[in-house]
């Protein structure tokens, strides 16, 4: 056990680092799609660390926040579900902005 939650801490941080460099880029370049993507690799990121903290048996033998047995696999399928989505709509927000930069233009 102790080997997977190192493992996933390892995974939210460089999600964290990944977020920090598209946030930073889209400070740069004012592109909606960074910030989208940013959005996605930050809420990834929570996620993945909410999913560890509520883990039953890891720190806390039930988990921690007064999580029920079924909590972290309801987050996982909230985490699996919710970074598809954000690039989803990171995509067509770079298609709408592409679209409507080429009409002024």
């Amino acid at each position: 056990m102790e080997h997977a939650s190192r493992g996933q801490r390892a995974f939210a941080g460089c999600l964290a680092i990944v977020a920090y460099l598209l946030s930073a880029q889209f400070r740069v370049s004012r592109l909606p799609v960074f910030g989208w993507l940013a959005g996605a690799y930050a809420f990834t990121a929570m996620t993945v660390a909410m999913q560890l903290l509520t883990f039953p048996g890891l720190f806390a033998p039930t988990g921690l926040f007064g999580a029920h047995p079924t909590t972290s696999g309801w987050i996982w399928v909230f985490w699996h579900a919710g970074f598809p989505t954000l690039v989803v709509i990171a995509m067509l927000s770079q298609r709408l902005y592409l679209s409507n930069s080429r009409r002024s233009s």
